[in-house]
């Protein structure tokens, strides 16, 4: 089992996004902040090996929203590091997919 960190902008965007979610449809931010624990607790800690998209960053998609969630893995001492929470329709570090291309030179990203 792997031990899950949050970092403090992981936790910042947790919290903004289910206050969000709250004004939309009251029920809603519980309903995203459960779905990105269970998310969490379901694969992240038994096996959080999924493709790297950056680096060593990885990303994995929270269920029924359009969110995923980026970290890291620190394998040897079988920690997970949240480190952000990002809509599908930004980069992974809050600017848009198109920012990120033309940051990286145009490619994919």
């Amino acid at each position: 089992m792997y031990t899950i960190r949050f970092e403090d902008e992981a936790k910042q965007d947790l919290r903004k996004i289910t206050d969000w979610y709250e004004t939309q449809k009251p029920g809603l931010g519980d309903d995203f902040a459960a779905k990105t624990i269970e998310t969490i607790e379901r694969y992240l800690t038994k096996n959080p090996e999924y493709a790297k998209f950056y680096k060593e960053y990885r990303r994995i998609a929270v269920k029924r929203f359009p969110h995923r969630i980026v970290y890291l893995v620190e394998e040897q001492e079988k920690i997970v590091r949240i480190m952000a929470i990002r809509h599908e329709k930004q980069g992974e570090w809050g600017t848009t997919n198109a920012e990120l291309k033309m940051e990286h030179g145009g490619g994919r990203v």
